[in-house]
């Protein structure tokens, strides 16, 4: 997912989304988000780039882009806390699904597992380093799902790590800075596909230090994914 600056017109990687459906796609709701006045920016502000492995500043091999009309936030989003934070943007029209285009599953209705001790996939064009340079290509790590309890030793603070979260921590592996608003997926079980979206990269602290990566907990979304997610 791309975002236009401001001053410039000029669209840029700024966030990572998957595609949930014909017509929209999920990400952070810190990603659609103005830092400097805390309110949603207008669909105008990005695109949509489906189908694509490589990118740099110059170039792209994406199959598709699609403008989007319509940003759809959280109601209880917080952007301090980074409570609540999940996004749905509607493209301008339908994507036609492929073998390289398709949208992820998402965990049953009612599920309450926790994945612990689970390898999931993160992925995307975000820096390789911290304060490093974007990756030009689609990149993914494998990190173990850990209890939100041991996430909270971690992090010290209370309440920084709500039940609607989920992290993950394995020494030397992480998401990074623009990678945020991408998926976290787990290979399925029972499921008619095969991997199934479990979380949403949100927050951090640093990247792969000895802090652990923190999602949003999809499962505590699906009435309002059900809600709002188009057929």
């Amino acid at each position: 997912m791309k975002r236009s600056d401001a001053l410039t017109d000029e669209y840029s990687l700024y966030c990572g989304a998957s595609l949930i459906s014909s017509t929209q796609i999920l990400t952070a709701a810190h990603c659609v988000n103005d830092v400097e006045t805390n309110r949603v920016l207008g669909p105008e502000r990005f695109i949509v780039l489906l189908g694509m492995h490589f990118m740099n500043e110059s170039m792209n091999d994406a199959q598709v882009t699609k403008r989007v009309i319509g940003v759809m936030v959280h109601e209880e989003f917080d952007s301090i806390s980074h409570f609540n934070d999940i996004a749905i943007l509607t493209m301008e029209t339908p994507v036609v699904f492929t073998s390289t285009i398709s949208p992820v599953c998402m965990p049953p209705i009612g599920s309450t597992d926790q994945y612990l001790n689970r390898i999931a996939i993160a992925q995307g064009w975000g820096r390789t380093q911290e304060k490093g340079k974007n990756s030009d290509f689609l990149r993914h790590v494998g990190i173990r799902i850990i209890s939100n309890s041991l996430c909270r030793k971690s992090y010290m603070e209370k309440g920084k790590i709500s039940d609607h979260m989920l992290c993950t921590w394995l020494s030397g592996k992480d998401a990074c800075q623009n990678d945020s608003g991408g998926p976290l997926v787990i290979e399925a079980e029972h499921l008619e596909c095969s991997w199934v979206q479990v979380g949403i990269v949100s927050f951090g602290r640093g990247c792969a230090r000895r802090f652990p990566g923190v999602y949003t907990r999809l499962t505590s979304f699906l009435p309002w994914l059900k809600k709002h997610l188009k057929s």
